[in-house]
């Protein structure tokens, strides 16, 4: 059993101009009960009603686009920041997606702070994407989205923990409303999970796709959780300390390193080298029964 990360209090964050976080949030208001209470950045705060869950959750809007709304949790006291915006592809492929924050390079072009990770919440993104995964699932073939948990990437930074949840990636998408409620009704599944109940490993994975491909089938079948992501196209930054930082900025405790064997590529002799001149006990992904 996994020492569990129970938050007490939980923000779910839109801003203004975001196409599917309107569209989230409307869902959101229209299928649970929310009652307009306070304000935050001008725009209104709307609070769960008791009785849903014992945490205290409550939706907030702001003018600044999310992923450039550093240190947000200085502004807004909560445990736990959900952030329901769109996601953006050049690929238009149609997604609800779900990942932790940071940048493991020297930059910040799309917010936070160079080579600085978010706290991440390893089994509500696990739990997130199990969820999406079943309601995409359950309404039939014409619910074309591919659900999937992206790497670790963009900002904002926090010093809470944090998450994304994300549909991707046309306006059509965006505005979706099937995709907002699947989204919403996530997001509800979320606030209520029981984390005292988690009993699965917890870990940092090193390489393969942006889309953690060959993670997911791992995720769904809850053998690990996946808390933040280093993909291949971000080795080169990757080094002893954006691991150990990758390790400490995970709710509950990171105690697993999974490598994508093959995806590592041709960073793959450095990378081991690194986690075993650290001592840091790591499995390869395909030795790992499924």
């Amino acid at each position: 059993m996994v020492e569990c990360f129970n938050p007490k209090t939980i923000a779910i964050v839109t801003d203004e101009n975001d196409m599917a976080g309107r569209n989230i949030k409307t869902c959101l208001l229209r299928q649970f009960s929310f009652d307009k209470e306070d304000c935050f950045d001008n725009n209104p705060v709307y609070e769960l009603e008791e009785g849903f869950c014992a945490r205290k959750v409550g939706i907030y809007t702001s003018n600044t686009e999310t992923i450039f709304c550093n240190d947000i949790d200085r502004a807004i006291d909560a445990d736990l920041f959900i952030f329901a915006t769109v996601h953006k592809s050049n690929a238009g492929i149609a997604s609800l997606s779900v990942h932790g924050l940071g940048n493991w390079g020297d930059y910040a072009d799309y917010g936070g702070r160079p080579r600085e990770l978010c706290p991440a919440p390893a089994i509500f993104l696990m739990e997130g994407l199990i969820r999406l995964s079943e309601l995409a699932d359950s309404k039939g073939e014409a619910f074309d989205y591919d659900v999937v948990q992206e790497a670790t990437h963009h900002g904002p930074f926090l010093s809470k923990p944090a998450m994304f949840i994300e549909i991707g990636s046309s306006e059509e998408r965006w505005n979706d409303p099937n995709a907002g409620e699947v989204v919403a009704e996530t997001i509800m599944h979320l606030v209520k999970l029981d984390t005292n109940r988690a009993n699965v490993r917890v870990g940092l994975a090193i390489g393969g796709t942006h889309t953690t491909t060959n993670f997911k089938k791992h995720i769904l079948a809850r053998e690990f959780a996946i808390a933040h992501c280093c993909p291949k196209y971000a080795l080169e930054s990757l080094n002893e300390a954006m691991i150990r930082q990758a390790m400490s900025r995970t709710e509950p405790e990171c105690k697993l390193i999974v490598l994508d064997w093959k995806g590592l590529k041709k960073e793959k002799a450095r990378i081991v080298k690194i986690l075993q001149d650290s001592g840091i006990v790591y499995e390869r992904l395909d030795s790992l029964q499924s």
